[in-house]
């Protein structure tokens, strides 16, 4: 098994010789909103979308919309009431974001790797998902793929706009601001 995953590991480096899953960014302002997209398409095939996000900020309700498309399909839409709260909130669905994203983008590199593909079919599903564990961790390991994660993104919105810096500077009000949360 460990010749076949290091001889899969080959194949998928060989596939994504430089190749790059790259956000490209796009933002229009109208009024006191701002909207951005990043939009990725497939490096083997550039006329296909793989993954699109979109955040939408309105700075006048302190409302903030995310949106993806593809790969990894999400809606997420928070209104900065408890700053400290929102700004755990806004971490957290990053991180899940990400790791989403990192997720589908290892499996679709995986089945667009015709050697790995096959020898998927050969095994029981306990051993597929051992397999492909394995590969995943064996290219994050290396650093592959190179891609931009969502995140980066919306972490340009956000500090282009000064969201956290706003979340920061409020102060909690309520039963909250007693606990100290």
């Amino acid at each position: 098994m460990d010749k076949l995953k290091n001889e899969c590991i080959i194949q998928l480096k060989n596939l994504l010789q430089g190749k790059e899953f790259t956000l490209i960014h796009q933002g229009e302002y109208e009024g006191l909103q701002y909207t951005t997209n990043g939009i990725m398409y497939n490096p083997w095939n550039p006329d296909e979308l793989l993954f699109k996000i979109q955040v939408k900020y309105d700075s006048v309700s302190e409302v903030v919309n995310v949106q993806t498309l593809g790969l990894s399909e999400s809606s997420f839409t928070f209104k900065i009431k408890q700053p400290k709260r929102a700004a755990i909130l806004l971490l957290q669905y990053l991180e899940i974001l990400d790791q989403e994203f990192i997720e589908c983008i290892h499996q679709f590199i995986i089945e667009n790797e015709s050697f790995t593909c096959n020898a998927l079919q050969n095994m029981d599903p306990t051993q597929k998902i051992q397999f492909i564990n394995s590969l995943i961790e064996a290219l994050l390991s290396q650093d592959l793929p190179v891609l931009d994660l969502p995140s980066i993104l919306l972490e340009d919105v956000f500090t282009e706009f000064q969201v956290i810096e706003q979340i920061n500077q409020q102060q909690p009000r309520g039963y909250g601001a007693k606990m100290g949360i």
